[in-house]
């Protein structure tokens, strides 16, 4: 996997030059490959990197270049249990992306955007549903993984929502994180808002075409 780093003077022109670069790796896709892009959306922790998400999915909706009806969208992971809607990643991702294709004249299919059942009675069963959903799509695309997911790094190592104080709780769940096949976990964190996640592990990001990273927000490091 190679490395492309995306130069900005600013905080906007980050976000746009983000959306821009998505853009253009579905474009990419579609224009040498006959099925369909699968992209996965993270809506990382903390107000700030947060909104930072929102607008760089607000501002990919309105790129013209892609075939939307040849996009599948999915959750890198999810936030179990909040008490606000709002406060979801699924509601991040509809109130950005989503809103911004509509107000465009784009109509994305709900069943083309996967995300965990959190109405489903318990974590755990939640987090085997999305499992297989997330299986079955993979299955339906003969997809090894997907083409492009995105996250944030955050200051403790987290990657995603698998959190370092997660796994170095249990032996085990080091094993979940990085097992060979792909898995959908249960995780926590004491360190950001909403404690229960239900988090894709390692081998689904590590068999993305393209990570996606945004650095730490409100410094430079975040477009430079």
């Amino acid at each position: 996997m190679g490395v492309d780093r995306i130069l900005a003077s600013s905080e906007q022109e980050l976000k746009a030059q983000s959306a821009k670069y998505i853009a253009e790796k579905i474009k990419g896709f579609q224009e040498s490959h006959s099925g369909n892009f699968i992209l996965g959306l993270s809506g990382t922790n903390g107000q700030a990197r947060r909104s930072r998400a929102q607008e760089v999915f607000e501002a990919l909706g309105r790129r013209d270049e892609v075939d939307w009806t040849r996009v599948r969208v999915f959750l890198v992971d999810e936030r179990y249990g909040v008490k606000l809607e709002e406060d979801s990643n699924l509601w991040l991702v509809r109130n950005s992306l989503l809103k911004s294709l509509a107000a465009s004249g784009v109509k994305f299919p709900e069943e083309h955007l996967l995300a965990p059942d959190t109405s489903i009675g318990s974590w755990e069963d939640c987090a085997a549903d999305y499992e297989r959903r997330l299986l079955d799509l993979f299955a339906a695309e003969k997809a090894k993984g997907p083409q492009l997911v995105t996250m944030g790094l955050h200051s403790d190592s987290s990657i995603g929502s698998i959190f370092p104080e997660w796994y170095q709780a249990d032996p085990d769940r080091w094993k979940e994180a990085t097992a060979r096949e792909f898995k959908v976990l249960c995780t926590q964190t004491s360190k950001f808002e909403a404690p229960q996640r239900i988090a894709v592990n390692l081998r689904v990001i590590r068999s993305s075409e393209t990570v996606m990273v945004w650095l730490k927000s409100g410094t430079d490091e975040a477009w430079q």
